[in-house]
């Protein structure tokens, strides 16, 4: 998980060159033997799926975070502020989650409401 996030912090800093305020992005602080793995890629797949579907301003910033929660699953979501036009092909970035992990024998939960959206990744120690 350090390399993830690791690689998002870097991937932040384009984001911002791109958006300026309109992108907040929250990451763990994590120790050095945490150790939580994911599939490659799963954190900025869900960043790039929240900026495609959102609006992006820096009235109104999309707020992203990821927080470990104590059984080391891991909470990935943010701010629901939808685009007026619907983005085509709307659950694909999450279909392709949903197969890396089913692939691994777990399964990923996903809450939507009218504020907020997020996506809960089981823990993966020791693949």
């Amino acid at each position: 998980m350090s390399q993830e996030v690791g690689f998002l912090k870097v991937y932040s800093r384009l984001l911002n060159a791109r958006y300026g305020d309109g992108v907040v992005i929250d990451l763990p602080e994590l120790p050095l033997s945490h150790e939580t793995y994911l599939p490659p890629l799963t954190f900025q797949l869900l960043l790039d799926n929240a900026i495609l579907h959102n609006t992006i301003s820096a009235v109104r910033p999309l707020n992203f975070y990821v927080a470990v929660k104590s059984d080391n699953s891991i909470e990935v979501g943010n701010n629901v502020q939808l685009k007026v036009r619907p983005v085509g092909e709307k659950d694909s970035t999450l279909d392709k989650i949903r197969i890396k992990y089913a692939d691994l024998g777990k399964r990923i939960r996903v809450d939507k409401s009218e504020h907020n959206f997020s996506v809960w990744l089981p823990h993966l120690g020791g693949v």
